[in-house]
This record gives C-alpha cells, structure tokens and sequence, in this order.
C-alpha cells in the first residue's frame, strides 16, 4: 500500500467523523507520478531488424524517472512484440538479453545471437537494471539501452525503414504498473546487386522468328543450244554410194 491509498482512507474516515491527526503529521510527501519512462535516443537506437530468418532483435533506448516515494525496485519489463505467428507458438513470444553467463558471472558485453556481431558495453544497457539491483529513491534517473529477442520474423508486410508503435511496460515490487509506447523503426539489410551482373532471362526457341540470310534473286540459266541436224543431200548420197561400190570391187 502507498501514500496513495493511505490518502484516499484517511479521506474516507474524516468523512465518517473519525477525528485524524493534522494532514500535516500523515504524510510528509506526496505519492508522486510513479515511475516516469521515456524514450530517448535516435532511430539509430531505436530499431527492429532480423537476426535471421526466424528471429528478430529488438533495441531500445529510455530514461526512467522514480517520483515514487521511498524506494522503486522495478521486477519486471514488458514488450508486447506486434506480431505472432502460429509456427513459433512453442516458443517464448520474447526475452530480454541476459546480463550474466550460465553459470551466473557477470557479462561485460551484451551481445546479439547470429552473425550481426552487434555489442554493447554492460554500462549502457539496463537490461541488468531488473530485479532486485534496479532499486531507484525518488528523483533518481537512469538512462540507457533495452536490449532484447523475439522468435517470429518480420512480416514481410513491415518494410524497411517504417515505424512500428510497441508498447512498453514497467511494474515495480508493489505490483504498480507503467507504460509508455515506443516508435521502433524497421531496419531491414538492403541486398545491393550489380547491375551488370544481372542474368538476363532466357528466351524461348519459339519466342522470335529466325533471321535468314538474303541473297539476291537467282537468273534461270539459259537453256542448253541444240546443234541443228546436218540433212544430208542428194549429191552426198550418191558420193558415199560410189565409194562403197569401188571398195567391193577391189
């Protein structure tokens, strides 16, 4: 219970003429806004993008603010992912990057899984802020980076370089929840390619008409010339006729 609640009871009893102490003497400060998030940074801070094709990473960057009175221990942060897709159901929707190794040592690096290579340094990121350790007094103030995973990709109707609004929610140890939505842009790789390295597509056999070689027209070749017949004459007969006669007579 808070001063809260304490205010809104001793109203209650002075209504009913239960005499109280003096205002004054109940309650020294006010209950205050409670734990004041917002977002800070760039997109570059600010981004959603694919680890691989089934997971995506998710960074965010805050400043929180404590205006509760005493002393603000902050158990649990939530970020309600946008999408879910039937496939991952057996999986956890989301999870913050762990702050320490399997065996409980204390990690100087937070690193994404997969090939990104993406690190951070442990002192700008608050991801260890959770528990017990994230205890903040009233006017205290951290700022810093929010890194975690999901196990569903991208829709692919979610392009690169849109905004996504994901809400964003904090409760401390007396179960008080509080909220603020963040404006997470897409940040897809763009695959360059060349353009001269482009296949081109092939064509059919059939798509296009064959292209024939052009000859000029070919003359017809004139007709073979027929020796005219020699007629023989009459004279010629005759001579042939006498010469065949002197030869059998010899």
């Amino acid at each position: 219970m808070n001063y809260c609640d304490f205010q809104h009871d001793w109203v209650e009893l002075e209504r009913s003429g239960i005499p109280l102490e003096p205002a004054e003497y109940r309650a020294r400060r006010s209950c205050g806004k409670g734990l004041v998030i917002q977002q800070v940074g760039s997109i570059a801070t600010n981004v959603i993008f694919p680890l691989n094709a089934y997971s995506v990473g998710y960074i965010l960057e805050l400043a929180i603010v404590s205006d509760v009175p005493g002393k603000a221990i902050i158990t649990d942060v939530t970020l309600e992912v946008p999408w879910r897709t039937a496939w991952c159901e057996g999986l956890p929707g989301f999870e913050w990057l762990p702050g320490t190794d399997s065996v409980g040592n204390k990690l100087p690096m937070y690193a994404f899984p997969g090939e990104t290579g993406l690190t951070y340094p442990r002192e700008e990121v608050l991801n260890h802020q959770i528990g017990r350790k994230g205890g903040l007094r009233r006017g205290d103030l951290i700022e810093g980076l929010l890194l975690g995973v999901s196990y569903e990709p991208i829709p692919a109707k979610f392009r690169h370089g849109c905004e996504i609004s994901v809400p964003l929610r904090i409760c401390d140890q007396l179960g008080h929840s509080y909220s603020a939505d963040f404006q997470l842009r897409v940040d897809r790789p763009v695959t360059a390619t060349r353009t001269d390295s482009k296949k081109k597509p092939r064509r059919s056999l059939l798509s296009e008409r064959d292209v024939c070689p052009v000859y000029s027209p070919v003359r017809a070749m004139p007709a073979p010339r027929r020796e005219r017949p020699i007629h023989k004459t009459q004279a010629t007969e005759a001579a042939s006729t006498a010469v065949a006669r002197l030869h059998s007579a010899r």
